[in-house]
């Protein structure tokens, strides 16, 4: 719908349209190298995200193995830390030993100094 404009100016008609196209280029040749640029924009794109693709997928690869090998670096530290804990856990076992043995010597000792043998003291058990 056509507007004027007001204050006694001369009334101007602006017509709006929807949507003005491009002219179309008609020459053929003009139209096969726009399309010829465009695939070979595409075609280089296109190669590029190929390239960028495969070097996310070395990426990846260099990070799994690295992955892998901090999992069993975790492996062998908790394996050694199980192996810690359980030597901690055994000084009492130690304790024992080592007052066994002071006790054998004791014995050896005081089976010298009766002047018998081991072998005598073992036929009167």
């Amino acid at each position: 719908m056509p507007r004027t404009k007001k204050r006694n100016q001369p009334t101007e008609v602006v017509v709006e349209t929807a949507h003005q196209r491009k002219p179309r280029t008609t020459d053929l040749d003009e139209r096969l190298a726009m399309a010829n640029a465009e695939i070979d924009r595409l075609t280089k794109l296109n190669e590029e995200r190929r390239i960028l693709i495969e070097k996310t997928r070395a990426k990846l690869s260099q990070r799994q193995n690295a992955l892998l090998r901090s999992e069993e670096q975790l492996e062998k530290v908790l394996k050694k830390r199980a192996r810690i804990e359980k030597q901690k856990s055994k000084p009492a076992l130690r304790e024992s030993k080592a007052t066994e043995k002071a006790q054998m010597q004791a014995l050896l000792e005081a089976i010298r100094k009766s002047g018998k043998s081991i072998e005598e003291v073992m036929k009167n058990l």
